[in-house]
């Protein structure tokens, strides 16, 4: 499967929760019986200890109901002057708002309590805290402070010999790990928080951390441990109770039966999958189901199913981005309007302010000083208009430019998922085909487009929609490659040598298409048989130019390569491209080939 971050991520999620907001996950109290308590009592203590149950009871249902019976009970621990409860309340006001998509506010409130549980010592409370702060600062971006926070609760629960905690905490540092394909270093740490969590005896979350175990164990190909796991998960959770994590084993079985070619039982898993999705309004991981259940349809040759399940996915993502984008906006004109309308109202009461002070003036002052005062508030007005209107035009540009950026991230997006729907019907295509050649002819026309569509998908993912990192696009082309080919890596190893330059759109695509002719043609003519080598790629600037090398220890440019007999296309379209970069093209014969571009003709771009 393709989005393997986000797979990961999405269980991290469910993790967090389910340690700081710190419910049990079997049923609790109902709440209507809990409301009725409250309401036939003046016990304010009691009062105080049931609204906790009923923050208990909604915080994985409700988390926004459950917010209102927080406050409520910050409320009550106030009337009762008990500042640790106060406190506790402030706790789980953070949790909730984390679960809620405030992290801002989870993070400030953290921050606040955090300074009343230090001074009292309170480790236990600590502890929870600065899983939430990690948890909050995660959405930040910076993968050092979260691990920071992490490892800070996990010391303070470790401390206390508390299993359970400990043992969520490892898991979460576990996805920073992932997040840096730092596979073996997330093992060892999952590892440890699936035995603390057995240690502890609690079945739920061992579902939780097993999956997430199991899901790193695929991450590293460690295909027989992961499909274990994942059996083991489905045997001890309950379809009804549990369905996110009996859905997620599911779909990780299904993906491994994939990588196999199993196709029956990659169908069975997947199908089931998503009926739980359905089932259970689950939209995370959705898209990701409808994209294997895609491609073992297109495998086995369903058709029908096929393009449904692709239709389906591109649905999905679509309105995904859409959802996104229309909420960045609605909040984009919310605070547009809020700072206009306070604009206009300290306008209004600086006009008011100065026309009271004239009429106070104007009974005490002779005609020469009203004369001045009327070209001073002449000239006030005047240079007020012309502020308005350049704040006006202003204004007017940034939207304009606003709506261009969204646009052309927009374009972008519609651009990769044409290219990607061109490159599934050229495949479906192929599979009609009988005739060899015109089946290489089609995969080659897909590696093509594949290179276009990677920039496009990289472009509309950054901030920068009009350039992207050579050398990233480098390696995601290089490893796309060598899929479609089926080269292994242990056969044919690929290196990079690259600087970290940004290129803007109209120099990257020419320049794609000439490295995917490049190492196509090496990954299908320089290694015959069982012969290994590698493959290295240098792209760095020379003088004036760019240099862009794809060198090869293999057999050899004139050995057993065809073109050399005749020009090929692909030779056709490295002259057309090179021409449009003004590029010299030099081709050696060095213990295997080395074909070196010098572009004279190139962009680059700086972002600082």
């Amino acid at each position: 499967m393709i989005r393997k971050r986000s797979e990961f991520a999405t269980g991290l999620l469910f993790t967090l929760c389910c340690i700081i907001l710190g419910f049990p996950l079997f049923a609790q109290p109902k709440v209507d019986s809990l409301e009725r308590l409250i309401a036939g009592t003046d016990n304010d203590t009691l009062k105080l200890e049931w609204y906790n149950q009923l923050r208990r009871a909604s915080s994985y249902n409700d988390p926004k109901k459950a917010k209102g019976y927080i406050l409520k009970y910050i409320a009550l621990a106030e009337k009762l002057s008990d500042e640790r409860q106060v406190n506790i309340g402030k706790v789980y006001l953070g949790n909730t708002c984390y679960a809620l998509g405030e992290y801002n506010k989870a993070l400030e409130i953290f921050l606040e309590s955090e300074k009343y549980f230090t001074s009292q010592k309170d480790t236990t409370v600590l502890g929870n805290i600065y899983n939430g702060m990690a948890a909050a600062s995660e959405n930040s971006g910076s993968d050092t402070i979260t691990l920071k926070y992490f490892t800070k609760a996990y010391d303070l629960f470790n401390a206390r010999g508390d299993n359970r905690r400990s043992a969520m905490a490892l898991n979460n540092m576990a996805n920073i790990y992932v997040n840096r394909k730092d596979y073996p270093k997330a093992i060892s740490l999952l590892e440890t928080a699936f035995r603390k969590i057995q240690d502890a005896k609690f079945p739920e979350y061992q579902s939780l951390i097993g999956n997430n175990l199991a899901n790193a164990y695929k991450e590293a190909n460690e295909l027989d441990r992961a499909d274990s796991l994942y059996l083991w998960v489905i045997g001890q959770t309950d379809e009804t109770e549990d369905a996110y994590n009996y859905l997620y084993a599911n779909k990780g079985l299904g993906e491994i039966q994939l990588l196999r070619n199993n196709f029956p039982a990659a169908i069975k898993y997947l199908e089931k999958a998503k009926e739980l999705s359905q089932q259970n309004n689950f939209l995370t991981n959705r898209d990701e189901i409808y994209y294997s259940l895609y491609m073992v349809y297109n495998q086995t040759g369903q058709l029908d199913q096929a393009i449904n399940a692709l239709r389906n996915y591109t649905s999905l993502r679509d309105s995904i981005f859409t959802i996104e984008k229309d909420k960045n906006l609605a909040e984009a004109l919310q605070k547009y309007e809020s700072e206009k309308k306070d604009k206009e109202l300290a306008q209004n009461q600086l006009d008011l302010e100065r026309q009271s002070l004239q009429k106070r003036n104007s009974l005490i002052i002779a005609i020469a000083a009203i004369l001045m005062a009327a070209i001073a508030f002449w000239f006030l007005y005047f240079k007020s208009k012309t502020n308005q209107l350049l704040q006006k035009q202003k204004n007017i540009i940034q939207k304009a430019l606003d709506e261009k950026e969204l646009l052309l991230k927009e374009i972008h997006h519609r651009v990769k998922n044409n290219l990607q729907v061109i490159s599934s019907l050229l495949n479906l295509q192929s599979r009609t085909i009988k005739d060899q050649e015109a089946k290489n002819a089609i995969r080659e026309g897909q590696n093509r487009v594949k290179s276009m569509a990677l920039i496009h998908e990289n472009l509309y993912q950054t901030e920068h929609l009009t350039s992207m990192e050579v050398g990233d696009y480098i390696g995601k082309l290089g490893e796309s490659l060598f899929n479609s080919y089926n080269v292994d890596p242990d056969k044919v190893s690929f290196k990079m040598d690259t600087e970290p330059l940004q290129l803007d759109v109209d120099t990257l695509i020419p320049l794609g298409l000439i490295l995917n002719e490049l190492l196509s043609n090496a990954l299908k003519h320089a290694f015959p048989g069982d012969r290994k080598g590698e493959i290295i790629v240098t792209f760095k600037r020379q003088s004036d130019d760019l240099l862009l090398s794809v060198k090869d220890n293999g057999v050899g440019y004139s050995a057993t390569n065809p073109t050399m007999k005749k020009k090929s296309f692909g030779l056709t379209l490295i002259d057309a491209f090179s021409e449009k970069l003004n590029a010299a093209v030099e081709v050696l014969e060095q213990s295997g080939t080395s074909v070196n571009i010098y572009i004279k003709n190139y962009n680059l771009v700086n972002h600082e």
